[in-house]
């Protein structure tokens, strides 16, 4: 299976917007946070490491699939 760019181009935008939305959001001190802006800060937190997840799986069943099917040649 090759890897899929639209699928890497949408998670590392994710990445980068989730990015922006902590820097503006961690730009006041904890303390003077809302529990709403908390929350927001936990939440895209969540959404950061899911985007970085998906990367990460994409590239590594991708490199796996071709490593499989070279192995299956070879043999």
């Amino acid at each position: 299976m090759p890897v899929n760019a639209d699928h890497l181009k949408q998670r590392i935008n994710e990445v980068l917007e989730a990015k922006s939305e902590l820097n503006r959001l961690t730009s006041k001190p904890y303390a003077k946070l809302s529990l709403e802006g908390k929350y927001a800060i936990r939440y895209h937190i969540i959404v950061l490491a899911e985007a970085l997840g998906s990367i990460c799986l994409h590239i590594v069943t991708t490199t796996q699939s071709k490593t499989t099917s070279k192995q299956s040649t070879n043999s």
